[in-house]
């Protein structure tokens, strides 16, 4: 009774093992892949100071002020010294495979020129998160707005330090925003891109970076020809399941269904 208890037990082992063979040596393991998007589908500039004013056109800037755009002093006469600005832009992710895993993702911007009082000192951009739809044509201060952790993500996912006057201009910067990408490919989040904002830095008012947009692509820039903002992201495809497998189950399930008939059979017998 013993002996065949065993056995018993022995075949079920067996059977586990065989099927989980069958699946490792069936199963399609992928190599990872990358993909660059080489233009946004989306990017413009807004202005604190001109709040319901669309700015889409061959630069995006990223400032901000130390004085307050409301006052209006002979300090502030110049439009560079009025309120912040910011850039936004988006980019179409239906090139990367639904449930594919994001292993990295880096945006980069192409800067023009870093316009920094007293260079070099530093200025400092960060890419937030946009929290609310909205597109290059309509987009303003105001629309769809611009309160923290409610039209944008308050902290931001990665920040980028340039100097001004240094070899910073004329050339992609990036920023890692693997974390961002994923949830938009996962739809765990929706994919409104980022916001550039000022984060900090040393240099004085007039701390403004120039960032190249899509529609300035391949023009002059000072004097190096201008780029369109990238995405480069690298994935894992999730395999669907192949023929072997699925026989490989159906096997598996056959075999179980055997076992467990050869093991009630015998035990009705014991026990007769």
């Amino acid at each position: 009774m013993i002996t065949e208890r065993k056995s018993i037990f022995h075949m079920a082992v067996t059977l586990v093992l065989m099927l989980a063979v069958a699946l490792v040596f069936v199963t399609p393991v992928l190599a990872a892949e990358t993909v660059t998007l080489t233009a946004p589908s989306d990017d413009a500039w807004i202005k604190q100071h001109h709040p319901d004013s669309n700015f889409n056109g061959t630069q995006m800037d990223v400032t901000h002020s130390l004085l307050l755009p409301t006052l209006e002093t002979e300090l502030q006469a110049a439009e560079c010294c009025r309120g912040d600005r910011d850039g936004i832009v988006m980019f179409d992710l239906s090139s990367i495979p639904a449930g594919a895993t994001v292993t990295q993702a880096v945006l980069k911007l192409y800067v023009k020129d870093i316009a920094a009082l007293l260079a070099p000192l530093t200025i400092i951009n960060g890419a937030h998160r946009v929290l609310a739809d909205w597109d290059e044509g309509s987009t303003t201060w105001n629309n769809p707005g611009s309160t923290p952790d409610v039209h944008y993500a308050n902290t931001p996912t990665d920040t980028v330090t340039m100097h001004g006057g240094t070899g910073d201009e004329n050339q992609f910067h990036e920023w890692i925003v693997t974390d961002d990408v994923s949830a938009f490919v996962s739809h765990t989040a929706e994919n409104y891109g980022w916001r550039i904002r000022y984060e900090g830095g040393t240099a004085l008012q007039g701390k403004t970076v120039s960032y190249c947009t899509k529609e300035a692509t391949g023009t002059k820039c000072c004097p190096h020809p201008c780029q369109a903002a990238q995405l480069v992201v690298t994935y894992v495809e999730t395999p669907a399941p192949e023929f072997p497998t699925i026989i490989a189950a159906i096997g598996a399930m056959g075999l179980s269904g055997m076992t467990y008939f050869i093991i009630r059979k015998r035990l009705h017998l014991n026990m007769s």
